[in-house]
């Protein structure tokens, strides 16, 4: 006689999707979170840079490098400046699309007191408005498809509802 108990296979292949669901929305919210992550790192990181804009120690620098690729996050220069003990440092920084500089332009580098590797370029982009773009871009890419998912969820519950009879009131 055959019993109508689930086998070790049934059970086990329940338990591995269960896990599998289990991950895979582990991982969407994961992805979810990372356009905001990314947007908060770039706020913070340009408000420190707008802090040390208007704190930070200004020295001349040039211009030793320009890569001028046709992606925003790829025009770039490195700026080469002194430090207080007339050691070389440099800073890398984002160019603005009005901006063309050439090798040996002269830029003022703000560096923070005491610390002077700690820099930025005056005029120039820094790398917080990268990973703001970024991560504003990724989030509203990555809530479109959500809230059209709720979206239509809810418009199928309204449906649903509206084919109903209220409790009380006849069909007829």
């Amino acid at each position: 006689m055959q019993e109508n108990r689930p086998t070790a296979g049934k059970a086990t292949s329940r338990a591995g999707t269960r896990a599998k669901g289990w991950l895979t929305t582990v991982v969407f919210f994961a992805v979810l979170l990372i356009g905001p992550a990314f947007a908060v790192a770039g706020f913070v990181m340009t408000a420190q840079d707008d802090d040390l804009l208007a704190h930070g120690t200004r020295t001349p620098g040039v211009v030793v490098t320009v890569e001028d690729g046709q992606k925003a996050s790829n025009r770039q220069i490195t700026a080469a400046y002194y430090d207080d003990a007339g050691e070389t440092l440099t800073v890398r920084a984002l160019i603005p699309g009005e901006l063309h500089p050439a090798l040996g332009d002269q830029v003022t580098v703000v560096h923070e007191p005491g610390n002077a590797s700690r820099a930025v370029v005056e005029g120039y982009e820094t790398w917080g408005i990268y990973f703001r773009g970024v991560g504003m871009f990724v989030t509203f890419l990555l809530l479109i498809p959500v809230a059209l998912v709720f979206l239509r969820k809810g418009i199928r519950r309204l449906r649903g509802k509206a084919k109903k009879p209220r409790p009380g009131t006849s069909a007829a």
